[in-house]
């Protein structure tokens, strides 16, 4: 019997420990070539938002482990973007460069249903001034 006890107060426990660590949200991003996501853009009618990066870059990793994980900052952008990411030293990402060019990481787009304008922000952002970006995004000429 205290065997018994003391298997489900463990369970019990990494039951807990598990809720805590679950993430609150993130941003769910697509993985298909840059052609791909713009199609789907163009069949959606949603504006698409662009996250390049690089594997050695800090605030990059900053940007997947904070920003890109806030729950209002997920909500957002899965409702109201297509979300992609390229990782600019590797083949999708040295796609994506031929029509947008990239000087220093990370560097965001939000671009059009047509691919035709972009609306650029570069550097971490902490999720409100990210969300902040966003909106102006969506307010400026790229509807």
């Amino acid at each position: 019997m205290y065997k018994i006890q003391v298997m489900l107060l463990f369970g019990l426990l990494f039951a807990l420990l598990a809720c805590q660590n679950k993430p609150k949200g993130e941003i769910h991003f697509v993985e298909r070539n840059w052609g791909a996501v713009k199609k789907e853009a163009s069949d959606k009618k949603k504006i698409v938002f662009v996250d390049a990066y690089a594997s050695w870059c800090g605030p990059c990793k900053m940007m997947d482990a904070k920003t890109f994980k806030d729950k209002e900052v997920a909500d957002f952008f899965n409702q109201n973007f297509i979300n992609c990411h390229f990782d600019m030293d590797k083949e999708g990402g040295i796609e994506f460069a031929k029509e947008y060019p990239v000087t220093a990481y990370p560097t965001m787009f939000f671009i059009d249903v047509a691919g035709n304008k972009a609306y650029k922000i570069v550097g971490f952002k902490k999720p409100e001034k990210l969300l902040a970006e966003a909106k102006k995004a969506i307010e400026s000429e790229l509807k």
